[in-house]
């Protein structure tokens, strides 16, 4: 436990949210379980008002030198059950069930999803004695929650709630999976081997996905899983993103989906993304008239619905970002993308705009890699999101879950002088409450490059097309890229951006076909579709 833990008991951190229906405050307290691991990028599940924990690390911040990042020693071993009713923690050692499980479960970054008494575990980087070598497994491992549990809670043999099966293209570590129906959705991420070298180099080679992956998962005759792969959705540019926030969503129209909020890294630069894409059963629609500031990279976050106002409501516990807001609420940009302890919310109002404001802090530099795990009696729609409408905000306070695990950093940058000893994986527990609206929060002023544009003729068969857009950026450069569908750049060029509306003629490609329009300036980033014909 270090020593900070003894401040962090003390602290009783309350947010306030902007006033407007549905109306709450929030507020995370720590909590501490005896026996509790400290953990970081792992998969969980929830069974009976236990708390599975599988994967993830037990350090901090990755070290920067290739012999030190993703060590072996800091693998976790061990298959966790939480029952946070008792705060009683019970564990058991992955030695004995097959080999290639060991390994899958030694892995960060996992991919996971849970259906009913099932957990599917996807992928996940780390160290292969069998391959010699760090490696993204190509794997799926479906976990059967309800014979797991009480076989560890007995300490008995929990060989038989496994079935797994191999599939090149499960190798994925650093997306999210969800499902829509019966179809699981596997959405960026990245296929990573060798060790991590920050500096380039030939100790690794690195694949992004851009894509969404779609398949079902069956049982044959003989008891066997099989993998049943169906159409995917491909965008070059807007998915070539990983160690994202996705979180589940009931839209305008009342269909479900979810939203894909910022990650790493933007094809040109080594920023994060700050657009959004919704994803729906039968395509990808990519968000640029919202800016996500705050809560780049992977951190625990809570999906709420009201359907009386039709508002959905999106809460990230901390992490890693490009921006933070000061004391005087103003905001701050932070190029190396350090640690925060922002609490944000974004908010889906009923005519499908967003907003986002900091709604309070964490009580240290936490929540990246953190999980948030509902808590037991809390009303949900089917897809996980909490029913606001069943939740009685009148009264002091109401637990709706846990942050869990996840790294906590002494300092906002350590990057650069990490030792291993600089962050660590917080053993402590935050509770989640919301509470009595105490206050007025403010919304965070967005000033945005894009407004409008589009492409024409679209479909285009001669020889140049038109790039339209609004921009309230003066005398600038912008990169202009062209991919094709499969994601190949085709053409690069720059171009002068000016204030108010802008118009570029541009080359058609040669070749029928489906392309992707890009344009970058500074920070911003806004993908048109053109087709040829």
């Amino acid at each position: 436990m270090k020593k900070s833990i003894a401040l962090i008991l003390t602290l009783f951190s309350t947010l306030f949210i902007f006033s407007q229906s549905p109306n709450y405050g929030v507020a995370v307290k720590p909590v501490e379980f005896e026996n509790m691991p400290g953990l970081q990028s792992f998969a969980f599940g929830k069974y009976d008002g236990n708390w599975v924990l599988v994967g993830g690390r037990l350090d901090g911040l990755h070290r920067r030198q290739p012999w030190a990042s993703f060590d072996a020693g800091n693998n976790n071993a061990f298959i966790y059950v939480v029952d946070p009713a008792t705060e009683e923690v019970f564990q058991k050692s992955i030695t004995g069930l097959p080999t290639a499980i060991q390994e899958q479960f030694k892995t960060t970054n996992p991919n996971f999803h849970q259906d009913g008494k099932y957990l599917y575990y996807v992928g996940g980087y780390g160290y292969s004695n069998t391959a010699g070598d760090h490696i993204t497994h190509d794997r799926l491992t479906r976990i059967d929650m309800s014979t797991l549990i009480p076989a560890i809670k007995n300490n008995a043999s929990i060989a038989a709630s496994f079935k797994s099966i191999q599939h090149a293209d499960m190798a994925n570590t650093g997306g999210q999976l969800e499902m829509i129906g019966d179809t699981f959705y596997l959405a960026g991420g990245q296929e990573f081997t060798g060790r991590y070298n920050p500096m380039g180099g030939p100790s690794f080679t690195q694949q992004y996905h851009e894509k969404i992956m779609r398949f079902t998962v069956d049982e044959n005759s003989s008891g066997n899983l099989v993998i049943n792969r169906l159409s995917d959705f491909v965008d070059p540019v807007n998915l070539h993103r990983r160690d994202y926030n996705m979180l589940p969503q009931i839209f305008p129209d009342d269909s479900y989906g979810f939203t894909m909020f910022s990650g790493v890294f933007q094809p040109t630069q080594d920023l994060p993304f700050l657009n959004s894409v919704d994803v729906k059963r039968n395509g990808h629609q990519v968000n640029n008239n919202f800016t996500q500031y705050l809560n780049h990279y992977h951190c625990a976050t809570a999906a709420l619905y009201d359907p009386d106002s039709k508002v959905m409501d999106n809460l990230f516990f901390g992490g890693i970002s490009q921006f933070y807001l000061d004391v005087n609420d103003s905001l701050i940009e932070d190029t190396d993308v350090p640690f925060v302890n922002t609490i944000a919310r974004v908010r889906r109002l009923d005519d499908g705009s967003m907003n986002e404001q900091k709604v309070a802090e964490m009580p240290g530099l936490l929540g990246s890699g953190s999980e948030f795990i509902p808590a037991n009696n809390i009303p949900f729609y089917e897809h996980g999101i909490i029913d606001l409408s069943e939740l009685d905000l009148s009264q002091d306070s109401v637990l709706i879950g846990y942050v869990v695990g996840g790294i906590e950093s002494s300092e906002k940058n350590i990057f650069f002088i990490n030792t291993g000893s600089e962050s660590w994986a917080t053993q402590v527990v935050y509770e989640v409450y919301l509470v009595d609206e105490l206050s007025t929060g403010k919304l965070i002023n967005k000033k945005q490059l894009f407004d409008g544009g589009n492409v024409y003729p679209n479909p285009v068969s001669g020889e140049y097309f038109t790039l339209s857009f609004g921009s309230e950026v003066n005398k600038e450069r912008a990169d202009v890229m062209i991919y094709d569908q499969s994601g190949r750049l085709i053409d690069q060029l720059k171009i002068g951006v000016k204030s108010g509306q802008n118009k570029i003629e541009l080359k058609t490609p040669d070749t029928s076909g489906v392309y992707y329009i890009t344009v970058v300036v500074g920070q911003y980033l806004k993908t048109f579709t053109l087709t040829k014909k």
